[in-house]
């Protein structure tokens, strides 16, 4: 149950999957699959007649069951929840790649001018100090 939490990480678990693409899958949605897995259980338990399944009996397989979901609840979060630690080296690496991202959008806002048009703004400037200045009234 262990290797299942640590294959739904992106990291090979098992032999068969080292040649293969990463299987990663969202913390979010193993644990509304494993609601749902146990939704369907509590359904197909509860619609076994009684002469088949007692109250008692049908009780304690939703009670054993249970328990083995939140086991492999327990062992999905410990592959996938970080300490404060890598929360925080994490977060850094998140803003650092944000700053660059944001810095490439900067420079490419950024013009840059042709030999050409440098020469014309040049020759533009020169003409413009040798116009007579104006005097407004």
């Amino acid at each position: 149950m262990d290797r299942v939490g640590v294959m739904h990480t992106g990291q090979p678990a098992f032999k068969h999957r080292l040649n293969k693409q990463p299987l990663h899958v969202d913390l979010h949605a193993l644990t509304l699959t494993l609601g749902w897995v146990t939704d369907v259980v509590i359904t197909i338990v509860m619609e076994f007649p009684k002469n088949v399944l007692s109250t008692a009996k049908k009780a304690a397989v939703l009670k054993a069951f249970n328990k083995l979901l939140w086991i492999q609840q327990d062992l999905f979060q410990r592959h996938y929840v970080r300490t404060d630690e890598e929360a925080a080296a994490n977060l850094a690496k998140v803003r650092d790649k944000a700053h660059a991202d944001l810095l490439a959008e900067k420079v490419g806002e950024v013009k840059l001018k042709t030999p050409g048009e440098i020469k014309e703004e040049a020759e533009a400037k020169e003409a413009a100090e040798e116009l007579p200045e104006l005097e407004v009234k």
